[in-house]
């Protein structure tokens, strides 16, 4: 690695930091005051608006990140430009593409860092999230949180699909059943209106 490469990704860097600390910091101070008021009339200890706001964190990146990165790319070169300094670059041989590498560089590293974030950390702290404006903060029950609609359930050899399970009332509706044979295909497909749960667990 160069030391003109070196020097530009540290630059470049340097910007994409001060920039994305900015962005998440406004939308989080943003939507603070925009849900205060929410977790004030629930009395929500401040442990969970904290542990709220950490959650989004990584939300907030999703959308904030690729805007920093472009952002931080059109200032380092416009900084650059005014002081002449890819002039001087141009001027030594060095073309426009050589200089774009190391910015092209850093854009993939933060897109797989992106990448890898979205499919390992995103989920459970979102799910997280969720969880706590749901229930600690709009009341609703623990049970309206997961999906109740579309439900696919094993028993041994039956599969049942659920089109609506109603917590409240203990009732599921359009319950599709199917039995699987030894050999693996299904059969004796049947479909009743609705069913009590008690008489559906037996």
């Amino acid at each position: 690695m160069t030391i003109i490469t070196r020097y530009l990704i540290r630059e470049v860097i340097k910007v994409f930091f001060l920039a994305f600390v900015a962005f998440v910091a406004i939308f989080q101070i943003i939507d603070f005051f925009d849900k205060i008021d929410n977790f004030m009339e629930r009395s929500v200890d401040w442990g969970t608006v904290a542990t709220y706001f950490l959650c989004q964190i990584p939300f907030v990146t999703q959308h904030m990140l690729p805007v920093a990165i472009l952002l931080s790319s059109v200032i380092t070169l416009g900084l650059m430009s005014r002081n002449r300094e890819l002039v001087a670059l141009k001027s030594s041989g060095l073309s426009l593409m050589k200089l774009s590498c190391p910015l092209i560089l850093v854009s993939c590293c933060l897109g797989l860092f992106l990448f890898i974030m979205n499919e390992t950390l995103l989920p459970p702290l979102e799910e997280k999230k969720n969880r706590i404006w749901e229930v600690e903060v709009q009341g609703k029950p623990l049970q309206t949180f997961f999906r109740n609609e579309k439900v696919w359930y094993r028993d041994k050899d039956i599969i049942y699909h659920i089109d609506l399970y109603e917590p409240e009332r203990m009732t599921m509706r359009g319950i599709t059943t199917s039995r699987i044979t030894k050999s693996g295909l299904l059969t004796k497909k049947s479909r009743s209106a609705s069913c009590p749960l008690p008489a559906f667990s037996t």
